[in-house]
């Protein structure tokens, strides 16, 4: 008998797998799902297992230390709550203004050169670096837990 199952796959998936798991009688096991699956609909779901955990490679806003002053900045402006991501590109814009002005260049390859060696701070996130292909180093990964209808976060691979 599985203790705990890795699920890849999204929404329609992870309901089959509760059906079946139901039928056959084994529900005393953990789900392990990835960031397509940490949805409101899915937490909101009645959840047949003993648990159900999903990993993140964007964590919410309001998780960072300035989270909720860009939340709140946001939707007083905008009168919405951002789009999931938004604060990422957010903090992508600056950082680029602030690396054109301190690398004193626009020019595409002199400016991406700058980047790859620079530990940029940023106004959420708080950390931005990037690597030769142009991801970011240092991404924060989080766990979360569907939990009265919502995903509570476990922990976040940048405060283990």
């Amino acid at each position: 008998n599985a203790e705990v199952i890795m699920l890849f796959a999204r929404d329609p998936q992870l309901k089959s797998l509760f059906k079946s798991l139901q039928e056959v009688g084994h529900t005393k096991v953990t789900v392990v799902g990835s960031n397509v699956v940490r949805n409101a609909n899915t937490a909101a779901a009645q959840i047949p297992v003993e648990a159900l955990y999903a990993t993140a490679t964007a964590i919410d806003p309001q998780e960072f230390h300035n989270g909720r002053q860009f939340l709140e900045a946001f939707e007083s402006k905008f009168k919405e709550r951002p789009l999931w991501g938004a604060h990422y590109s957010y903090d992508a814009v600056h950082a680029l203004a602030g690396a054109a002005a301190s690398a004193e260049t626009v020019e595409p390859a002199k400016l991406v050169q700058w980047l790859k060696t620079k530990e940029l701070r940023t106004r959420v996130n708080h950390q931005m670096r990037f690597d030769g292909n142009g991801e970011q180093y240092y991404a924060s990964i989080a766990v979360y837990k569907a939990e009265r209808g919502v995903w509570q976060l476990q922990m976040r691979s940048s405060q283990w």
